[in-house]
């Protein structure tokens, strides 16, 4: 199945959870440059360890469910919902709550709103999360759901979050199994090579085709993707989450890169 969980689908997203233990903890990066005292910005706290990530997560959660309900509320607890099985340490039960609560509140959204692009990409997230831990035939059977629609997503929003339509479908066809269910290697190199012609500047296109290249076993090819990776930004710069999340994934290839 290769190196990171069937829950990486989603890179943001998306698309996916770590299995590096609670004490993995990262230097915060360098401050940015210095700006004049007429623009200068307070630089955010940066997320280093599960223990901080699980605490902004309980915030973010609080802070979401106070306001109006709304579309856009229904997809910030879902990617929320996301993040809190991924991050959080617990049994397998415990994760599966916090995935179909999340995955629900994005179908809620897609039951009227079919073309949501957020609602699509945490849906995928959230139920990509609880197939990889449920390991069963009905979960299979639903990646063929998912798949159509990160399809549609592709042809109708190719730019939605540096292409994670195309990045979630290249995790997706690496992960599954190729008899009963979409998995395909040479499908999944297909939609890596699209993303990164297309969008080279995004961190998690470049450590999702690094894990695929440790699962071909391809040593060089996966550490030069993963060094390019580690020159870019993380994530999307106002996003703390998003950019301990990549960090994450990217220690986690790293650690399987080394086993080859």
């Amino acid at each position: 199945m290769g190196s990171a969980s069937f829950a990486g689908w989603a890179s943001i997203a998306a698309a996916l959870s770590c299995t590096l233990p609670a004490s993995t903890a990262f230097a915060a990066p360098k401050s940015p440059k210095k700006t004049t005292a007429a623009n200068k910005i307070p630089a955010p706290v940066e997320i280093t360890n599960r223990d901080q990530a699980n605490a902004h997560v309980l915030s973010e959660l609080t802070r979401i469910r106070a306001m109006p309900e709304s579309d856009d509320r229904k997809i910030q607890e879902s990617r929320m919902l996301f993040y809190q099985g991924t991050f959080k340490e617990g049994t397998k039960d415990e994760k599966l709550v916090f995935f179909d609560q999340g995955k629900e509140l994005a179908l809620g959204v897609l039951s009227a709103s079919p073309e949501n692009a957020e609602a699509t990409l945490w849906w995928t997230a959230n139920e990509g999360a609880a197939a990889d831990l449920r390991r069963s035939l009905g979960a299979l059977k639903r990646v063929t759901v998912m798949e159509r629609a990160l399809v549609k997503l592709k042809s109708s929003q190719p730019d939605f979050r540096d292409g994670a339509a195309f990045r979630i479908l290249g995790r997706m066809y690496q992960r599954a199994p190729g008899i009963i269910s979409v998995g395909s290697m040479s499908r999944a190199g297909e939609q890596f090579t699209q993303v990164l012609a297309k969008y080279p500047g995004y961190p998690g296109n470049h450590i999702f085709y690094a894990d695929y290249l440790v699962a071909k076993e391809k040593k060089a090819e996966a550490q030069a993707a993963l060094d390019q990776a580690s020159q870019l930004s993380y994530g999307h710069q106002d996003d703390l989450l998003d950019r301990y999340y990549w960090r994450l994934i990217e220690a986690e290839v790293r650690a399987e890169l080394a086993k080859l």
